[in-house]
């Protein structure tokens, strides 16, 4: 599920996906619509499903310091990013598990 940064809700959670939502329409408020878009529904489990699609066009890398017993998962989840985004641009990470150092880039 984490490749190509694809994620499905009971993946996600319910709190972090409701974080994210809320994040973006704090960030970008009246252009919401631009950044997030209902896609229509899919049958999962025979279940209807809504879909959406969350699209940030403004999106780039920063460089970022690791702080006090920081994860891989917590700094993804502090950025609302996926963890594989983290493992993507930082070549001498070989698993989502690797041990972070304070101070660390």
């Amino acid at each position: 599920m984490r490749q190509d940064q694809h994620h499905t809700l009971n993946e996600m959670g319910v709190d972090y996906f409701g974080s994210v939502i809320e994040y973006i329409a704090l960030k970008y408020g009246d252009k919401f619509d631009d950044y997030v878009t209902l896609a229509g529904e899919e049958r999962i489990n025979n279940r209807p499903c809504y879909k959406i699609i969350i699209d940030n066009k403004d999106f780039g890398y920063e460089k970022y310091t690791v702080g006090d017993n920081e994860s891989i998962t917590s700094i993804a989840r502090k950025l609302h990013i996926s963890e594989y985004m983290i493992l993507e641009v930082n070549p001498k990470l070989n698993d989502y598990f690797d041990i972070l150092k304070k101070g660390q880039n």
